[in-house]
């Protein structure tokens, strides 16, 4: 092991060595090509080197790009930070560059498409260790450009209803032969009950579709087809258990079978197929105290919500994705993911100048988008930009399709299908029907 751990260390300083050799006197842009197979230590290491070139002064204004080869690789257990504290993500941007650099830095990947980059989270590092896949804490000027991010295995399941318990509160579902049991997603197992939820999508092999149970436009809309939580029951934990009723079969426990589950509704036995979101809390990406960071052209699959917060602004999402990942055993996922997109600021904490645009979500497990107390920079001088989300195309989001919580100037042209509204404080904003922003089309 020893010798093993030896051999690992020697490797990555001719790595370092390497990157080193590539990068030329400061003045001009530089760019590092990672050779094939890239990996969590391989990529940070590139980053590392970065960092120090952007110590010096006179390269702050330069142009470093980081080139990641097309293909797919694994982002494993990340190596310790600097300062031999553990790491806080498989990709650590922290401190690149100064606030008030002129430069960037660019991880470039070979594309977006199938044949482009695609870096997928361990499973390890998703569950036992709970990092995000890229984590910046005063990350300034870093962009994210033509590449697929996502995790080792599926984030979400699915089954269809056997039948509604109501004498233990129980919905058992028979789920398709090759997705996650419940007990497999992320955070099954963890006695807080917090983003384990079902929901009923339509039984189509090729594009589930968010039920609706009543006419388009009233507002009872999705009162059938409720967000119901499941893995507990009166407020106490209850794991799912196989049924033996039939293979593949799982009984899971929710608190009110006979209130939130119809025997003649959306959850009917045979009627639809019932998504099974464990929402994780590691997320694709965390942000802190950060600015002028970039994703573009970037597609997520399985593991996509990202944070910007505590202080942090001025950043950007556009061209991008949230996708459903590939049929199992010829059944498309009815979900992409069991978390949501992009989220800029948290209560308290304001944000301003950021940035949604060309963005396209499909059936994602948590709001699409989030904005809260984006305050558009109010009492600051210069007075910044306010944030824009523009040309949004959601489709049958499990939540909503954004949540904007006092955050004025928020809203340009969007297509949403199938998914609710939440706008939580705009009746101050004068903006729009009753003081909302954001134009509902529900029977699109």
């Amino acid at each position: 092991m020893f010798k093993r751990w030896l051999t690992f260390k020697f490797l990555l300083v001719l790595l370092l060595c390497a990157l080193t050799e590539e990068v030329q006197a400061c003045g001009a842009a530089q760019v590092v090509i990672l050779p094939a197979p890239v990996s969590s230590l391989s990529i940070q290491a590139a980053v590392n080197v970065a960092r120090l070139y952007f110590s010096a002064a006179a390269c702050m204004a330069d142009e470093y790009t980081i080139n990641l080869p097309a293909g797919t690789f694994l982002l494993g257990q990340p190596p310790q930070r600097s300062n031999g504290a553990a790491p806080l993500g498989a990709i650590d941007v922290s401190g690149v560059l100064s606030p008030n650099a002129t430069g960037k830095l660019i991880i470039n990947g070979a594309g977006e498409a199938e044949n482009g980059t695609t870096l997928r989270l361990s499973n390890d590092v998703k569950v036992e260790y709970g990092y995000p896949t890229i984590y910046g804490r005063s990350a300034y000027h870093v962009t994210f450009q033509n590449m697929h991010l996502g995790a080792e295995y599926p984030t979400v399941s699915q089954g269809r209803v056997q039948s509604i318990n109501v004498s233990d509160n129980s919905v058992t579902l028979t789920i398709p032969e090759g997705f996650p049991t419940p007990l497999d997603l992320f955070n099954a197992t963890l006695a807080n009950p917090k983003g384990r939820y079902l929901r009923a999508y339509t039984d189509d092999a090729v594009n589930p579709t968010l039920v609706q149970d009543v006419a388009a436009g009233s507002a009872a809309l999705f009162v059938d087809n409720r967000q119901v939580p499941w893995g507990y029951v009166g407020g106490t934990y209850k794991a799912p258990v196989p049924d033996p009723s039939g293979p593949n079969s799982w009984r899971i426990y929710i608190n009110h079978a006979a209130q939130d589950m119809s025997a003649t509704g959306a959850y009917a036995p045979g009627r639809n197929m019932i998504c099974i979101k464990a929402k994780s809390y590691w997320g694709g990406y965390n942000f802190l105290n950060s600015q002028y960071v970039t994703f573009n052209h970037i597609i997520w699959t399985e593991v996509s919500r990202g944070v910007f917060r505590a202080g942090s602004a001025n950043n950007t999402v556009m061209n991008a994705a949230i996708i459903r990942g590939p049929a199992i055993g010829g059944q498309t996922p009815c979900l992409s993911t069991s978390d949501g997109g992009p989220q800029f600021g948290q209560p308290g904490e304001p944000t301003y100048g950021n940035t949604v645009l060309n963005f396209t979500a499909q059936a994602t497990g948590d709001d699409s988008v989030a904005f809260f107390d984006d305050e558009g920079g109010t009492g600051l001088t210069p007075q910044p930009a306010q944030s824009v989300i523009e040309n949004l195309d959601i489709e049958n989001s499990f939540a909503r399709f954004v949540l904007v919580s006092t955050s004025p100037g928020l809203g340009r042209p969007n297509f949403i299908i199938r998914t609710p509204i939440t706008v939580v404080g705009c009746d101050e904003l004068a903006l729009g029907i009753n003081g909302c922003p954001i134009t509902y089309y529900p029977g699109l």
